[in-house]
């Protein structure tokens, strides 16, 4: 019964594509609403082609959705960009109790005009008539010589001085004092390591024949007393 219903009220409300509208022109790669009035709380759903009335087709038909709520009122769609420019494009809406087509409407270069539920007919500038091409873009141009930086100069060296060096420097006439310092200090420490080991050797020979060096000395003496 609700089905049937609803049906009734479609049909009492005949849908009415509000957008696209005869001598629109939609341009490529931008975003539309498509609008529709009639369908206000209605939750069937429909689905949207767009279709063109040759024979035979040139251009095959192509379904921009398949489920969209007619209660909705609008479907945003962004345009291909591999569509042919052709000025006899419509949308057909195809669905549970609504079937009904858009004006004729041109897709192309040109100024795009939409009509939205809440933002009114708003244009965008006007694109070239020809469909992007797919083909790979031409690398671009190698910069000239001329435009290429030039690389910084190297810094100039300081000039040496023209005078040649002292091949004899006497170093302020500090070079002599310090050999006399180096030489005087190696002389001394070698002497002051000689008497050490003079004097440990002394200590060590007196320790062991301590007695008979005494004896030794008593006796030299004696002798020399009785000379």
């Amino acid at each position: 019964m609700s089905c049937i219903i609803a049906s009734m009220l479609l049909i009492a409300n005949a849908q009415t594509v509000t957008s696209p509208k005869s001598g629109d022109i939609w341009t490529w790669g931008q975003t539309v609403n498509i609008t529709w009035s009639g369908g206000a709380g209605s939750t069937f759903i429909v689905s949207i082609t767009l279709h063109t009335p040759q024979i035979p087709k040139v251009v095959p038909d192509r379904t921009i959705t398949d489920s969209v709520s007619l209660g909705a009122g609008f479907f945003q769609w962004t345009i291909p960009t591999d569509l042919a420019p052709l000025s006899d494009y419509n949308l057909f809406f195809s669905g549970t109790g609504a079937s009904f087509y858009s004006d004729y409407f041109t897709i192309g270069g040109g100024t795009t005009t939409n009509s939205s539920p809440n933002t009114g007919t708003s244009s965008t500038p006007t694109l070239p008539s020809d469909p992007p091409l797919s083909s790979n873009p031409s690398s671009p141009s190698k910069p000239s010589s001329a435009s290429r930086p030039s690389s910084p100069s190297n810094p100039s060296l300081p000039s040496h001085p023209s005078s040649s060096p002292d091949p004899n420097p006497t170093n302020n006439g500090q070079s002599p004092n310090i050999i006399g310092a180096v030489l005087g200090t190696l002389f001394g420490t070698i002497g002051f390591i000689s008497i050490i080991f003079f004097l440990t050797r002394l200590y060590r020979l007196h320790s062991q024949k301590g007695k008979v060096l005494v004896c030794y000395a008593f006796a030299t003496c004696f002798s020399k007393s009785k000379e």
